[in-house]
C-alpha cells in the first residue's frame, strides 16, 4: 500500500473548500476551509429554470468552479482532467506526493450514507491506492480515512453533474508555491467576487438570479414535483455541506479570518452586515421548508419578501466590499 504521509485528513463544512484546504496544509500553506472559500471568490447565487427532469428547478449559493478559481486567484496552475481515471494515473500521482481532486455522486460512493443521487458533483481527495486496488479517500464528511474500491469510484465519476455534465473530472495536484503576496490575493477576491454578485454574466447568477428566482417563485406551484422543489432549496441553502445559511456563515469566518492578513479595509463592519445577510438565508430555508411541509398553506409571499431583503442586503454589501478595495 502506498498512502501521502503526513496528509492532513479533516472533517468540513463543505466538500471542495475542505479538500483545498487539506491540500494546502500538506503543501505547507496553514490555509483554513474559511480562507480557502473566501480567496476562491466562493459565494454567488444559482438559480437555474430550466434543469434536468428531477430538478427542474436548481438553486445553489456558491460558484460552481470553486477548484478553479481558488488556483487561480493563488496564481497556481490547475486544469481538471475529462477523461478516464486510469489506475496508473492513481499509481503515477500518489507516487509522486500528488493528491487526487475528483468529483464524484456520492450516492454511488461505498462508504457515503446516502442514496438519493445529488443535484451537483461532490469533491474528495484521493490519497492512496493498495495492490487490490482499493483507494485511501480524503472526504469532509468525517476525520478518517474512508476506502472504496477503483471500480467503485470509476462508477461515482462516470456521472454528468453540474457545471460541467461532462464525466471523469478529475486532476492530481502537483506541488503548490504561491508566489504572489497573500494580502494582494485576499483583496483581489473580494474584487472578483463583488463583482460576480453585482455584474454576473447571465441572469442565471449574482444579484441578477436573486430577483429571477423572486419573480418565478409564485409559478412554482404549477409544476408536479414542486414540494420536493422547495425541499430540495431548503437543504441546498442549509444543510447539504455550505456551513448553514448559503455559505454566508463560512464567508463570515473568512471575513473574520482575514484581519490577520490585510490592514488595508476595516472589517468589523462589513463582518456585521455579512452576519445578517446570513441570517436572511436562514429565514429564506425556513421558509422553503414550510412550503414543503405545510401541504395546503403557502409561505410564498414570506419567501418573495425575504428575497427581496436580500436583494436589498446584497447589493449593499458587495457594492461596500467593491468600493473598499478596488
Amino acid at each position: 500500500m502506498n498512502i501521502l504521509e503526513k496528509f492532513p485528513v479533516h472533517e468540513g463544512a463543505h466538500c471542495a473548500s475542505t479538500s483545498l484546504s487539506e491540500i494546502m496544509k500538506y503543501n505547507g500553506y496553514d490555509f483554513s476551509e474559511a480562507l480557502v472559500f473566501g480567496i476562491s471568490s466562493g459565494l454567488d447565487f444559482i438559480y437555474l429554470n430550466q434543469f434536468y427532469e428531477s430538478h427542474s428547478r436548481l438553486v445553489f449559493t456558491r460558484t460552481p468552479m470553486l477548484e478553479n478559481e481558488f488556483f487561480e486567484n493563488i496564481g497556481v496552475q490547475f486544469k481538471w482532467n475529462k477523461y478516464l481515471l486510469e489506475y496508473e494515473d492513481i499509481i503515477n500521482n500518489i507516487d509522486k506526493g500528488n493528491p487526487i481532486l475528483v468529483q464524484t455522486d456520492p450516492s454511488i460512493l461505498e462508504f457515503f450514507d446516502v442514496q438519493i443521487p445529488s443535484a451537483a458533483g461532490h469533491t474528495l481527495t484521493i490519497i492512496g491506492y493498495d495492490n487490490n486496488k482499493i483507494l485511501r479517500i480524503s472526504d469532509s464528511i468525517g476525520s478518517e480515512i474512508f476506502s472504496c474500491s477503483y471500480e467503485n469510484l470509476c462508477e461515482a465519476i462516470n456521472v454528468e453533474k453540474p457545471p460541467f455534465y461532462i464525466r471523469n473530472i478529475w486532476s492530481g495536484v502537483n506541488n503548490i508555491e504561491i508566489k504572489v503576496d497573500l494580502e494582494e490575493v485576499i483583496l483581489n477576491s473580494l474584487e472578483k467576487n463583488a463583482l460576480k454578485m453585482l455584474h454576473p454574466p447571465t441572469n442565471h447568477s449574482g444579484i441578477n438570479a436573486i430577483y429571477k428566482l423572486h419573480n418565478e417563485i409564485p409559478q412554482w406551484k404549477y409544476l408536479d414535483n414542486y414540494r420536493f422543489l422547495c425541499n430540495h432549496v431548503y437543504n441546498s441553502i442549509e444543510n447539504i455541506g455550505t456551513g448553514g445559511s448559503g455559505f454566508r456563515n463560512l464567508y463570515v469566518d473568512f471575513l473574520k479570518e482575514i484581519t490577520n492578513y490585510t490592514s488595508e479595509i476595516d472589517t468589523s463592519k462589513i463582518i456585521e452586515n455579512k452576519i445578517k445577510i446570513a441570517k436572511l438565508y436562514r429565514e429564506l430555508s425556513k421558509y422553503f421548508y414550510l412550503e414543503y411541509r405545510d401541504n395546503g398553506k403557502t409561505y410564498v409571499n414570506k419567501i418573495q419578501t425575504v428575497l427581496s431583503r436580500i436583494i436589498e442586503n446584497e447589493y449593499y454589501f458587495w457594492g461596500n466590499i467593491y468600493q473598499t478595495v478596488e
